[in-house]
């Protein structure tokens, strides 16, 4: 597993459903194949089938995630919240909303706080694998 110094192991990535993105992504690649597909009708040189590759490989690199750690959890930013850490002591506590994880940062100043929560909607297969490692670092609301 990857580690950072400063946060320790990386335990479970999860992408995060994000639909503004996700749509950009897929309407990028929609346009990148209708583009090479007519370069090849109307050349039946097919050589920029690399583009293809590269928009599929920059989506699984840019798409966001929310990473948890030893040490605390990453939020990607998404959604007019800006990326940010919290280590395990500055998480009060967590609770699900459906598919969407809300985690409540705490007011005490001993653990590091105040500090903000966040929020990540998470897809279902990933949701066992992050409960899991919330419940074993943190109090479940």
């Amino acid at each position: 597993m990857a580690r950072r110094s400063d946060r320790g192991s990386v335990l479970l990535a999860a992408w995060v459903q994000w639909v503004p993105g996700t749509i950009l992504i897929w309407a990028s690649l929609a346009l990148v194949l209708v583009l090479t597909a007519a370069k090849w009708w109307k050349t039946g040189n097919f050589d920029s089938i690399g583009l293809v590759g590269a928009v599929g490989v920059l989506t699984y690199a840019l798409h966001p995630r929310i990473e948890f750690f030893d040490g605390g959890v990453q939020f990607p930013a998404t959604n007019g919240q800006h990326a940010h850490f919290l280590t395990w002591q500055q998480v009060d506590r967590y609770r699900w909303d459906g598919d969407m994880l809300v985690i409540i940062g705490t007011n005490s100043v001993l653990s590091g706080g105040p500090s903000e929560g966040g929020t990540a909607r998470i897809p279902g297969r990933q949701r066992g694998a992050a409960d899991q490692i919330l419940a074993a670092k943190v109090h479940s609301a």
